[in-house]
């Protein structure tokens, strides 16, 4: 069973429901390409890791993507957000792969596409790396394209992803069915507009004492033995404090806005 699937049978039995205009964008979508898409298919986030999102620099230039020399780019992303680069949050993603076809610069047929290119990924690792961690979705480009992505840069564009609503809870993560807990991507606090990565994981270090306890046992015995303690691929800012809070010693990741003051087990 789906958390969508259970959220729905929760509330058609009585718990409450909120926040259903919240919207997700994902901003690795395939864009339209031809009346064969019966719809937008959604790639994977992970393909930002290595692609380079660009560009060119002049509106309306409709030049092919090899033809733009390294010049006349604009990697936008990586201006400017030089610390995080292409692996911005999703929303800062989308809303700026909007603003710059919004002004004149989408690439495509439509105008409503930017690039995003492996080349220097395939330069540095070689192409069987790059098929090792993408080929199933470089097929899948391929076959809804018929384009080589290995040999041109990628088109996406931001696309509805799914609604971020879900069940109300209260400060006990208690639904309005007594006894119905509800946690993750099934409630409704913790995503907000636009959902982080890590929000199950956050509410789990906001909410629940005893996976906080877990956690500072952990971090304890790995200091007896000379372990250092790494959270790796923290996406947002609440997530970070509380670890930080908890004795993580090194925290790797990227956000974009400032940790708020967390009170554990609030």
């Amino acid at each position: 069973m789906t958390v969508v699937t259970a959220a729905w049978r929760a509330h058609k039995r009585g718990a409450f429901f909120a926040n259903p205009c919240y919207t997700q964008i994902h901003p690795t979508c395939i864009p339209v390409s031809g009346t064969h898409q019966s719809k937008l298919t959604l790639m994977s986030e992970s393909l930002r890791n290595d692609g380079r999102v660009w560009v060119p620099k002049n509106q309306g230039d409709r030049r092919p993507p090899e033809q733009v020399p390294d010049a006349e780019r604009d990697y936008y992303l990586e201006r400017r957000y030089p610390s995080f680069g292409n692996l911005v949050p999703r929303d800062v993603a989308s809303r700026n792969a909007k603003a710059v076809c919004d002004e004149g610069r989408g690439v495509g047929e439509s105008g409503l596409a930017v690039y995003l290119d492996f080349q220097d990924a395939i330069n540095r690792l070689g192409e069987d790396v790059i098929r090792a961690r993408y080929g199933n979705l470089f097929d899948m480009y391929t076959k809804i394209t018929d384009e080589n992505p290995y040999r041109v840069p990628m088109r996406i564009y931001p696309a509805i992803h799914y609604t971020m609503g879900g069940l109300w809870v209260d400060y006990n993560l208690m639904s309005t069915i007594p006894g119905l807990h509800v946690l993750g991507e099934a409630n409704f606090s913790d995503h907000g507009a636009n959902r982080l990565g890590a929000s199950a994981l956050m509410q789990g270090l906001a909410n629940d004492r005893p996976l906080q306890e877990q956690v500072k046992l952990l971090v304890q015995e790995a200091r007896t033995h000379g372990v250092t303690t790494i959270a790796e691929r923290v996406e947002d800012a609440n997530t970070m404090a509380v670890l930080w809070q908890l004795g993580i010693e090194f925290i790797q990741g990227y956000f974009v806005s400032s940790p708020e003051e967390v009170v554990l087990g609030a």
